[in-house]
């Protein structure tokens, strides 16, 4: 391999994390299909052409990887784009894909934009978008003996510890939407964390998905469209809103009949519309294959960041509420949550007399700020014994709900 390694392998990690540079011509992949392509950058199926790439990997031969190829184009300093992706190398976690490592490519003459490449392990079987699209027209993949709509539910937990987990290592994702929700096997992984947006063209168009670098428009937090200062809980945002797109395809609902009840096309952004959404959401609530379920999407699209759930408490509240439901039968459904007690936790919930009934139609009285005023329950658990219920630490409730008991039964059992 005709290459140079720029930076060692990380002291007490023990798996390569080199960013190399080939000559022209000389990177030892070959091709073997297209896996995607959007605005700023082509994702490909590849095989080492050189023995020692298996070699620097760990891998057996044979084995293909999944290379995102970048132009980069932007002035930002190589050093820190390497030192964003020298964190991601360190990322072990069965919810979020493996970063083997990067290269450049020599450019054959000094104006050329400089060819950037991410390897990246596995090579997925598909994206939750596609995976969605293809339940819709029939499609989709059985877990067990559970129907193809069961994985939905499922990965609820998988992509909230997943999430948990970024946080914990002080990782935004920053970009999460479900084309970069990848699916091997029917273990769903986050990919794609942005990096692709740092090498971003200054002049691409950005009426769809903002700034280059920054979001992508549909999913994005209100504090992020606001160009607000924002945290973690941006992120949470995003995955409430891909909860919610994976309720409605649970509920049999076409996204696109979703989408044209948002609004016309261009003005779908789920931050645009917030009492809109709330109001999709107690619609949801009639459908019994959801309900309960709805509750995360509360709590994960709160429009206020400071009034949002973080990812490590919706984790715990995921794998608690499975630990009571009976059709759960105590299985948690992924090693991720683990076997022990999950310890304190907040969530959040509706309680009281809810107008179910108008959601859909005309939605009088369904706002966030009714909802705060008169329904949201904030309330914070301990689970010490998963064979018992949690017990009740402490709430934070409009003066209409303080009448009512809070007892487990109320918020885990239904």
């Amino acid at each position: 391999m005709s290459s140079h390694v720029v930076s060692q392998s990380m002291p007490g990690v023990g798996l390569p994390t080199e960013h190399l540079r080939f000559d022209v011509k000389k990177v030892p992949f070959r091709h073997i299909k297209e896996l995607g392509r959007g605005h700023f950058a082509i994702v490909d199926e590849v095989e080492p052409s050189d023995e020692r790439v298996y070699r620097l990997f760990g891998d057996q031969p044979g084995q293909t990887y999944a290379r995102k190829v970048l132009k980069v184009s932007r002035s930002q300093s190589m050093n820190e784009v390497l030192e964003e992706i020298r964190i991601l190398k360190t990322l072990r976690h069965q919810h979020v894909v493996t970063l083997k490592f990067t290269y450049e490519e020599a450019k054959k003459v000094e104006w050329e934009k400089t060819t950037f490449g991410i390897v990246m392990d596995p090579v997925a079987d598909c994206n939750l978008k596609e995976y969605i699209e293809m339940l819709e027209s029939g499609g989709g993949q059985k877990i067990g003996d559970k129907d193809e709509f069961w994985s939905l539910h499922l990965w609820l937990g998988c992509l909230a510890r997943g999430l948990a987990y970024l946080h914990s290592m002080r990782i935004r994702h920053k970009d999460i939407k479900p084309a970069n929700l990848l699916i091997k096997k029917g273990r769903i992984m986050y990919s794609d964390f942005g990096i692709s947006r740092e090498f971003a063209d200054d002049d691409i168009d950005t009426k769809t998905y903002g700034p280059p670098g920054k979001r992508t428009e549909m999913y994005c937090a209100p504090e992020v469209a606001a160009e607000q200062p924002r945290g973690r809980k941006a992120d949470v945002f995003s995955l409430g809103c891909v909860f919610l797109e994976m309720l409605t395809a649970a509920c049999s609902i076409s996204l696109q009949d979703f989408a044209n009840w948002r609004g016309p096309e261009g003005a779908r952004a789920y931050h645009l519309y917030p009492d809109g959404i709330l109001r999709w959401l107690f619609f949801l609530y009639h459908i019994s294959n959801v309900r309960g379920t709805q509750d995360y999407c509360y709590a994960a699209l709160e429009p206020n960041p400071s009034n949002r759930v973080s990812s490590e408490d919706l984790a715990r509240w995921i794998a608690c509420r499975r630990d009571c439901i009976p059709n759960w039968h105590g299985d948690r459904g992924c090693s991720c949550l683990s076997q022990e007690p999950v310890g304190k936790f907040w969530m959040t919930t509706m309680f009281g007399n809810l107008p179910w009934k108008s959601a859909y139609s005309d939605g009088t009285g369904i706002t966030w700020e009714i909802a705060r005023n008169q329904w949201i329950v904030k309330s914070q658990w301990n689970q010490v014994d998963r064979s018992r219920p949690p017990t009740f630490m402490q709430v934070i409730a409009p003066s209409q709900a303080q009448q009512f008991s809070f007892v487990a039964a109320d918020f885990f059992f239904g």
